[in-house]
């Protein structure tokens, strides 16, 4: 994709540049955990709409906020402060944003599950060891929350909760 090529800086792989939609804006930012930044968005801002993440850094999604700098807005209003994050990206261009990451090992356009609970009382050691295993293979935590509650239930005669494409059942 034109001018999408300077989005790949050094280091960008220690966690993710997500896209969300508030309204009609949309935001880019950056988390480690994007599940629980999702939570995070949602409680503040009421309804959002997770529309796709990429493995990246800080300074990736700094690389995204500038070449996509012409479409800033502002979640304020037309008289409100035209913050960094939010975007007024026309839809062709996101769906081009979105099929040229789509490729990209991390990528992801599914629906963010907030019903998860993450907040397990798991030890640290095996908490650090799932996020490492999660990174270094693109998949979400959540994911593997899933999976691992639909074999406690499956072993304990319980239907799955979610099926392998993590939709509800």
């Amino acid at each position: 994709m034109n001018g999408m090529s300077i989005c790949i800086v050094p280091e960008m792989n220690s966690g993710y540049v997500y896209f969300v939609k508030f309204g009609d804006l949309i935001k880019i930012g950056y988390a480690a955990c994007v599940a629980s930044r999702f939570t995070s968005h949602r409680r503040a801002q009421g309804e959002i709409e997770f529309l796709f993440s990429v493995k990246g850094s800080f300074k990736r999604e700094q690389a995204f906020h500038k070449a996509l700098k012409r479409y800033r807005s502002s979640p304020y209003g037309k008289a409100g402060p035209v913050l960094h994050e939010y975007f007024s990206i026309p839809e062709e261009k996101l769906i081009e944003i979105k099929n040229a990451l789509s490729s990209e090992p991390g990528f992801s356009d599914k629906e963010i599950r907030t019903d998860i609970k993450q907040a397990f009382p798991i030890a640290r050691e095996t908490h650090k060891r799932l996020k490492v295993y999660a990174f270094k293979n693109g998949i979400h935590l959540q994911d593997i929350f899933a999976e691992a509650m639909n074999l406690w239930l499956e072993k304990h005669g319980e239907p799955a909760m979610y099926d392998s494409e993590g939709n509800e059942q």
